[in-house]
């Protein structure tokens, strides 16, 4: 029998149609699969390109980035250029971990102060053997002073910005004390007096943003844990409770990567090109870096 052309058209319009389908499971593991390989690519590609630990740049200056145990953080601009004394000193230590794990061991309405003590009343720079005996010597062992008191060095002043170092925000070093302990100012016109002497202060640095300077602030209007006197110092250090408030991290950023990619503070100390002027010599060594000069 024969198909007219009409038949024909029904017959196939009648036939149905088959729809390619996927398995349940096709697309979640595509999808799957697509994001493993966004993020691992991330995962690669970020770090190089967000990596800003080094510049190449001479004349750009760097910045740190202070975290607190308390979830606050401070961020810097350090004076390198302008300051290389103090500047030179305070990025050295923090790229050893200088003051990981340490406090801010004093604080009033006029600033707070950071640089060595540990909640424990250990005090990085010379009691805390399991630190010292990590920071290995860059020059022959014939340098007795270094031996003796790996933190015992005395800076001179940089004066580029000796007259900021009343404004609000800066951030200082006491090179009459040591090279190891540093001061934020938390309102302008700071007194800098301590047990009835006076702090030489050498200005460096100044807070970034307005963020940070009101943390400042904060601690600095925080209640104190009076009885805290490793030394016999009442230092006033700030505190939520009985919690010390402990440096978590300092990092520097945008270091100048000739300098800072295999940098040796000895061969600074000794060899560099503005060594003599810049750098006091280890005459105090036998004073450790936690007490009185």
């Amino acid at each position: 029998m024969k198909l007219n052309r009409a038949q024909t058209n029904e017959v196939k319009e009648e036939t149905p149609k088959v729809k390619k389908s996927f398995p349940a499971w096709f697309f979640p593991i595509v999808i799957s699969i697509t994001l493993g390989v966004v993020i691992l690519t991330l995962g690669i590609l970020l770090p190089i390109l967000l990596n800003d630990e080094f510049t190449e740049d001479a004349n750009e200056q760097p910045y740190a980035i202070m975290k607190l145990s308390n979830g606050m953080e401070i961020r810097y601009e350090i004076w390198e250029k302008d300051c290389p004394i103090a500047a030179t000193n305070f990025i050295y230590l923090a790229n050893i971990g200088y003051f990981d794990g340490t406090i801010i061991y004093d604080a009033s309405e006029d600033f707070v102060r950071f640089g060595g003590w540990q909640a424990d009343g250990l005090h990085r720079g010379d009691s805390n053997t399991a630190f010292t005996d990590k920071i290995t010597l860059p020059v022959a062992s014939d340098d007795k002073n270094y031996n003796s008191n790996k933190f015992g060095y005395r800076l001179k002043e940089d004066t580029a910005h000796s007259g900021q170092k009343d404004d609000i925000g800066v951030l200082s070093f006491a090179y009459n004390r040591s090279a190891t302990e540093f001061q934020i100012s938390a309102k302008s016109n700071p007194s800098h007096a301590f047990d009835g002497g006076q702090w030489e202060i050498a200005p460096f640095g100044m807070v970034a943003d307005s963020k940070s300077l009101n943390n400042i602030i904060a601690l600095s209007q925080l209640d104190t844990h009076g009885s805290y006197s490793p030394t016999g110092h009442s230092f006033k250090a700030p505190a939520i409770g009985e919690s010390l408030i402990t440096i978590t991290s300092v990092k520097v950023y945008k270091k100048y990567k000739a300098k800072w990619s295999n940098f040796s503070f000895i061969e600074y100390y000794k060899n560099g090109s503005t060594a003599s002027e810049s750098l006091q010599s280890w005459s105090t060594n036998k004073v450790k870096a936690g007490t009185e000069a």
